[in-house]
């Protein structure tokens, strides 16, 4: 053998050692029978993760209960807590502290009827509660959304929101800094006539603060992009809106390495409503535009959270509706260079109601996605739903590649004039009850974990070149294939046996096989060389 291929032989058998070492796995957590969910994810100094969320499977004291789930590097759970407190509760943001502990925030509710109060507690390393309080604004019948919340350099925490309080029908955000010990230092509201919803918030290098979100226009009616730059006192120092074509709201920011900022949001087309376009908008630090581009997809999506990567490049994660009609909502990650330029998008889930609220790189240049997973089947209730990935988001089953292309788009700045005001607020203590445990599910791993439900139904070969034949089908069934884009290309009923894919492009499809009230869809492979 000559040294060229020699050498072409190892490179080969390196990565190939490369690809079989990487952790990629997909687990449910949950309680049968009851509804579960994960709001957010965080990365703990023991290389695991910390997952906050809710479960109704106990009801403590209501509806649904807040609930803290620690997990190690290969997703197996370590501990999990659960507390109840009000009607309904639920952790929307969890951050671990300086000691090992961990701060969280959420919403509570006494009724399912009466307005949303927040509340954060602060836990030890096991997740035993340490201390909690509720925060109420004195204004009666105001209910409150948490949008954020950030440790900051000091050891403060500063927690986001909107609540109704100029008025009824629009939103005004809310900041609150707090100490470590968990006492106020400061509330303030900042208003509009017109209305805003802020979505996120960073400290900046000077000790201020950094909020992103969207304000309403009531001529001509439409939604701008603002940043709001405030002093480490919340006091507002300057604003600025950012127009696209149609009507479009950020759902994420975050500091850039080389100072700036990155927001990704969604947009809607200036002729139709319909929601099918992701945008990423770059600025300087000063917010100055640095560069603007839109991904438009056949179906419509949402952007909720967006990551710088390793290689400089960014992550956003949402969801996408396919199948329509029927919709389906599927987990969506969307993968750009440094410049913005696609690079990949994948979607996850299996034909159900399938989110994605919170995600991170991992160590290993993967990502890791945590959310909730609703099949939709046998009376089957939402769980906690965590993917982990490899750098190219595969995570061995339930995925499928989506395309889309980036589109340079211009922007038009403006200002926005927004009052500061100190508001007055009530806090008291919420009696928790505490239990533990859930019980997971492996979906599919690479952890030497066996895979369950190895009797379902499915179909070979894959890839394939012409016939399509399926196994553990024993009735008639109707097969209809989509293309990446989610467009119908072949249906046919009566069927047993398979399908014949002559027709086909080479490329990737997801065939869906409708038995009664049973489904699955496989991703399916043609390849012809």
């Amino acid at each position: 053998m000559g040294m060229k291929k020699m050498y072409l032989l190892l490179v080969i058998l390196f990565q190939l050692n490369i690809s079989y070492s990487q952790i990629t796995f997909q687990k449910k957590f949950g309680v049968t029978y009851y509804s579960n969910s994960a709001s957010d994810i965080q990365r703990t100094s023991d290389n695991g993760y910390i997952i906050g969320g809710s479960t109704s499977g106990h009801q403590i004291n209501g509806v649904s209960d807040l609930c803290m789930l620690k997990v190690d590097e290969l997703g197996n759970q370590q501990w999990c807590t659960y507390y109840g407190a009000g009607m309904i509760d639920g952790i929307q943001f969890i951050r671990q502290t300086n000691d090992s502990g961990f701060i969280a925030a959420g919403r509570t509710s006494p009724t399912t009827s009466s307005p949303f109060s927040l509340y954060y507690l602060k836990t030890n390393s096991q997740g035993a509660m340490q201390w909690n309080k509720s925060f109420k604004l004195s204004q009666s019948g105001t209910s409150i959304n948490l949008n954020d919340l950030r440790i900051l350099s000091n050891g403060d925490y500063l927690i986001l929101g909107n609540a109704h309080l100029s008025s009824v029908n629009n939103w005004d955000i809310f900041l609150m800094r707090i100490n470590p010990a968990g006492d106020t230092l400061w509330t303030k509201t900042y208003t509009r006539n017109d209305g805003q919803s802020a979505v996120s918030v960073n400290e900046t290098p000077d000790g201020g603060f950094l909020v992103t979100g969207y304000t309403y226009i009531s001529s001509p009616h439409s939604a701008r992009q603002f940043l709001l730059k405030l002093n480490s006192m919340g006091i507002i120092e300057w604003t600025k809106t950012y127009s696209i074509n149609g009507i479009e709201g950020a759902s994420s920011f975050v500091p850039t390495f080389d100072g700036g900022y990155i927001f990704c949001g969604i947009g809607e087309s200036s002729i139709n409503t319909d929601t099918n376009k992701i945008y990423l908008l770059k600025t300087d630090s000063s917010g100055n535009v640095s560069w603007c581009k839109q991904y438009s997809f056949t179906n419509d999506v949402v952007s909720k959270k967006i990551i710088q990567t390793d290689d400089h490049g960014y992550a956003i994660i949402g969801s996408i509706n396919l199948w329509n009609p029927p919709a389906e909502n599927y987990m969506l990650m969307l993968k750009t260079d440094e410049t913005g330029n696609f690079s990949w998008a994948k979607a996850y889930g299996d034909s159900g109601a399938d989110n994605v609220n919170s995600f991170l790189q991992t160590d290993d240049g993967g990502f890791i996605l945590a959310g909730s997973y609703d099949h939709h089947i046998n009376n089957s209730y939402p769980q906690i739903y965590l993917i982990k990935t490899d750098p190219v988001g595969f995570s061995g089953c339930l995925e499928f590649d989506i395309y889309t292309h980036a589109q340079d788009t211009i922007i038009q700045t403006d200002t926005i004039s927004l009052s500061d005001t100190l508001v007055s607020y009530t806090f008291s203590p919420l009696v928790y009850q505490q239990g533990y445990n859930l019980t997971s599910t492996i979906v599919c791993s690479t952890v030497d974990i066996p895979r369950i439900d190895t009797d379902e139904p499915g179909m070979f070969p894959n890839p394939a070149s012409e016939d399509v034949f399926f196994y553990g089908i024993d009735e008639a069934a109707t097969v209809t294939v989509y293309d990446s884009f989610g467009r119908q290309v072949l249906k046919q009923k009566d069927s047993i046996s398979g399908f014949n894919s002559s027709i086909l492009d080479e490329g990737i499809y997801l065939v869906e096989v409708l038995r009664y009230d049973k489904r699955f869809v496989k991703k399916l492979i043609i390849n012809r060389n």
